[in-house]
């Protein structure tokens, strides 16, 4: 009985502090509002492939590959953001540099490739709703580098950079259509360029070259 007795009095006792808490003149706490995420869409994406038949400029017949690849996508409360990184690992039909005869032992080259696309709407950055008209959902600054580069006998390098604006349109059934014409600036280094080559470029002792700027077009 002694242990009924002491349940009910804290029976009792809590329902004297649940009524006193709702009395006139008590004001109720407000919970405060989760804040805003930093990240509206957050996607990472790690895959593999393999190549049985890969081919390799400067290099004859085919040669197997192993791709790595991340990819990267996320919207926030300014813009978006989409990063790319591909490592590719050849065989040794395609060796890294140097090797003396190709097709023996040597071991394969080995070629890393990232690109990076960022952009800033307009809507966002002015709040905004002018640059939204019709199909037309925002107008962006869009930017972005690229880079390349493997440790074959060619020794491949390119770097490019690109800026300039995207237009983000609304299809029909929750689609889209983005268009970026975007200033295109451009370094390549190539042993192929060389005078040693007859390349296209014999001035360019070292094989690296510097393209003037141009446009480009990027659409998804």
């Amino acid at each position: 009985m002694k242990s009924i007795f002491v349940a009910t009095l804290m029976l009792v006792a809590g329902a004297g502090r649940l009524a006193a808490a709702d009395l006139p003149g008590k004001a109720k706490p407000v919970a405060a509002a989760d804040p805003a995420p930093l990240f509206f869409v957050n996607d990472n994406r790690l895959t593999y492939a393999y190549q049985f038949a890969g081919t390799q400029p400067g290099t004859p017949g085919t040669t197997a590959k192993q791709v790595y690849a991340f990819t990267h996508f996320d919207a926030w409360a300014y813009g978006t953001n989409f990063i790319n990184l591909l490592l590719e690992q050849s065989d040794h039909h395609a060796p890294a540099n140097p090797c003396p005869v190709i097709g023996t032992n040597c071991a394969g080259y080995s070629e890393f490739y990232g690109l990076i696309r960022s952009t800033f709407g307009f809507n966002q950055i002015f709040n905004t709703k002018v640059f939204s008209v019709g199909p037309l959902q925002n107008i962006s600054l869009e930017v972005g580098v690229d880079g390349q580069t493997a440790n074959s006998f060619p020794a491949f390098a390119t770097r490019k950079a690109v800026a300039g604006l995207q237009f983000a349109f609304n299809l029909p059934y929750n689609g889209y259509f983005n268009i970026a014409p975007l200033y295109h600036k451009q370094w390549d280094h190539n042993a192929y360029y060389t005078p040693a080559f007859a390349g296209p470029f014999p001035d360019v002792p070292d094989g690296s070259v510097e393209y003037r700027g141009s446009w480009a077009v990027e659409m998804n």
